[in-house]
C-alpha cells in the first residue's frame, strides 16, 4: 500500500497548458490521467516525456462530468483524486487525504480545505438548509471547520474517492455538461450511506476563475 501506487490523479483540461505546468512537478510523481477537451497541442507537448502521465484527447468537448468519467474508467488504482486544472497541489496535502482514506471505513468523498492565492481560506463544504443549525468542529466566530467535518456537499474541484465506489454509484451524471454534477454526486454518496468529509489538514489553493477565463468547459 503506497500513496503513489494507490492514487491516480484525474484532471480534465481545456487549453490548460499554463495551469498544468504549475503542477507538473507534483503530478509527474503520480499516476496521472489528463483528459483534454480542447484541440490545443501545448498540453500534450508539455507532458509527452513523462511516462507516469497518460494524455487523452477527446473527439470533442464532452464537458466536465463525461471527461472525468473517461479518465476514471482508464485508471486502475484503488483511489482517484479528481482535480480541476486551477487547483495547486502539494504532496503533503494529498498524503493527508490518503491517510484519512485508510482510517475512515465509511467515507464516500474526502475533500481538502480550499484557499485562495493569498492563503485565505475559502468555503468548501456546505450543509442543506435543514441542517445549517447543526455545527460541529468549528472554531468560535468562524464559519470554517477546524477538524474533519461531514457535509452534505463539497465543491467538486478537488476530492478523493474510491475508484470502484465512484463507478458503483453511477459516476458523474453526464447529463450535466458543467456545474451541479458535484452536488448530484454528493447526493448519491449519502443515498448509499457514505459520508462527504472536508479534511482541513489537506490544504489546496483554488485559483478560482482561471479555468473559466480560458473557457474550460465551453462547448
Amino acid at each position: 500500500m503506497s500513496l503513489f501506487d494507490d492514487i491516480t490523479i484525474i484532471i480534465v483540461c481545456y487549453k490548460s497548458h499554463s495551469l498544468i505546468k504549475k503542477n507538473l512537478n507534483i503530478i509527474k510523481k503520480f499516476k496521472t490521467i489528463l483528459v483534454d477537451n480542447s484541440n490545443c497541442e501545448d498540453t500534450q507537448l508539455l507532458v509527452k516525456n513523462h511516462k507516469s502521465i497518460i494524455y487523452i484527447k477527446t473527439s470533442k468537448n464532452f464537458g466536465y462530468g463525461k471527461a472525468n468519467n473517461i479518465g476514471v474508467n482508464r485508471s486502475n488504482t484503488k483511489y482517484v483524486l479528481i482535480l480541476n486544472p486551477d487547483i495547486l497541489i502539494d504532496e503533503i496535502s494529498i498524503n493527508n487525504l490518503y491517510k484519512k482514506a485508510i482510517n475512515y471505513e465509511n467515507f464516500g468523498i474526502l475533500a481538502p480545505s480550499l484557499y485562495d492565492e493569498n492563503n485565505l481560506r475559502r468555503t468548501n463544504g456546505s450543509r442543506s438548509i435543514l441542517k445549517r443549525k447543526i455545527f460541529t468542529n468549528f472554531s468560535t466566530g468562524s464559519n470554517f471547520s477546524t477538524g474533519d467535518t461531514c457535509y452534505d456537499f463539497i465543491i467538486g474541484c478537488a476530492f478523493l474517492i474510491k475508484r470502484q465506489f465512484f463507478i458503483d454509484i453511477g459516476s458523474f451524471d453526464e447529463n450535466f455538461f458543467m456545474y451541479f454534477e458535484d452536488n448530484d454526486l454528493c447526493d448519491r454518496v449519502y443515498y448509499n450511506n457514505f459520508t462527504v468529509i472536508e479534511v482541513p489538514s489537506s490544504k489546496m489553493i483554488h485559483m478560482q476563475g482561471e479555468s473559466s477565463n480560458i473557457n474550460l468547459f465551453v462547448k
